[in-house]
């Protein structure tokens, strides 16, 4: 049986698929990479943040918050208001810099235990 289905040309996480299985992870990164295709020549953060992918992943919860802080860390995708999304807060409010943004989105992540 497939962990994944398909329902009106959008893949859907079967319910069963546990939080850091690779099924989970392989959802999460189909969605990253949609999200990433269908708006890598947009500007408005409106149009990006607000993606059909990106709004499945902020559905994924706190069990995607590890993986969305491993690609913030690696990848420096701009993660900041669903990471806000998430976790009901946003640990970088005020900040008006992507790197100090990212630092301290980072920081939190590892003095959560959600990445080392």
């Amino acid at each position: 049986m497939s962990d994944n289905t398909t329902n009106g040309g959008k893949t859907k996480l079967d319910p069963s698929a546990p939080p850091g299985s690779a099924a989970f992870a392989s959802e999460f990164n189909k969605l990253v990479l949609q999200w990433e295709r269908d708006t890598v020549m947009h500007s408005s953060l409106s149009v990006i943040f607000s993606h059909p992918a990106h709004q499945q992943i902020i559905a994924m919860g706190k069990q995607a918050l590890p993986l969305i802080l491993l690609d913030l860390q690696q990848n420096s995708r701009p993660w900041f208001d669903a990471l806000a999304s998430i976790i009901g807060r946003d640990v970088a409010e005020g900040v008006d810099s992507f790197t100090v943004a990212k630092a301290a989105w980072l920081r939190w992540g590892k003095e959560n235990k959600y990445i080392s």
